[in-house]
């Protein structure tokens, strides 16, 4: 799927041109040194500098603060991990917005180099910040990368709890948005939610509809074919709406080859086909699609080509999302 904008820089960006470095307050010398390193891009000259202003007791609390967040980010950019733990704590001492300490413990935990001790940290600041702000977006991160640790670990009850926790953050993240029944342009934080609920129902399936043994039929199928559709709906544009999409198919693949009935046959095809043509539409390109091509391709050669055109009913009037 798309890449995440690396949040780090993003910040970066911004915070160089935040108008309330133009304070009333007479600006020192170390304020202007950091403005001047961030403008010719010296991002190692700004965070010493943002460090010397943050610690200036002499200067009032909201351009210390400032100062203090300038050189978390920038730190952080950086690589410089040591630097973190005393810049947070000077931070927070500094009456920082609920907002703006959940954005930095964040960030300071996705720091963290051991991936056991990343997963740790994610956890205490999503805990820490939960009670009061469940609908943070840094909380939808911090929960989605929590769960990839577990997941690439393959450790799979703390995967679901982190997963979970992930689709919960971001319902609160659409309750609070200005129109929540309108929101159907895709965006990073839908993204992840949406990568955390296709991984949820992935688990779900393999657990009770792949795995040898498991009895399957048209039934079955069905079900789990209806829930992979109602997750992709809440979703609206996502790019991952095609994913669920090709994970629909699989479910029709699998039961293609244990049932060997036409219908299998006929929404596996429609399935694949209708999440090609979604990608081709929303420009989108990836290993899910690949798979659907290289499956398509295995059942051109099966059914032969006049079997696939019969069984296609997508190609027209289809619903897409937009490209971005």
């Amino acid at each position: 799927m798309r890449a995440r904008a690396p949040r780090v820089l993003v910040l970066v960006l911004v915070l160089a041109l935040d108008p309330r470095h133009a304070s009333a307050q007479p600006p020192p010398n170390d304020l202007h040194t950091a403005q001047h390193a961030l403008a010719f891009f010296d991002y190692a000259g700004a965070a010493d500098a943002y460090v010397r202003v943050a610690k200036d007791v002499e200067l009032l609390t909201p351009a210390r603060r400032d100062a203090a967040r300038n050189a978390i980010v920038l730190s952080a950019m950086l690589e410089r991990r040591d630097d973190l733990p005393a810049l947070r704590a000077t931070y927070a001492s500094l009456s920082p917005p609920e907002g703006g300490l959940v954005e930095i413990d964040v960030l300071v935990a996705t720091k963290v180099a051991d991936p056991k001790a990343r997963a740790r940290a994610l956890a205490a600041a999503f805990a820490t910040h939960r009670p009061r702000a469940l609908g943070h977006p840094a909380l939808v991160e911090a929960a989605h990368d929590a769960a990839m640790i577990h997941l690439e670990a393959r450790q799979i009850p703390e995967a679901r709890k982190w997963l979970r926790e992930t689709v919960t953050a971001w319902e609160w993240h659409r309750a609070k948005s200005p129109s929540p029944p309108l929101l159907l342009a895709s965006d990073r934080i839908t993204d992840l939610a949406a990568e955390a609920d296709l991984h949820l129902l992935d688990l779900d399936i393999g657990e009770h509809f792949d795995a040898p043994g498991r009895h399957v039929d048209m039934a079955n199928a069905e079900l789990w074919d209806r829930r992979l559709e109602e997750a992709a709906k809440r979703y609206g544009a996502s790019p991952w709406a095609v994913a669920f999409v090709v994970r629909q198919g699989q479910v029709w693949d699998r039961s293609y080859e244990r049932l060997h009935t036409a219908d299998a046959a006929r929404l596996l095809v429609r399935r694949y086909q209708t999440a090609i043509v979604m990608a081709e539409r929303a420009n989108v390109y990836d290993a899910y699609i690949a798979h659907a091509r290289s499956r398509l391709a295995r059942y051109a050669t099966m059914l032969g080509d006049p079997a696939l055109a019969r069984f296609d009913r997508t190609r027209a009037g289809l619903p897409v999302p937009p490209r971005d």
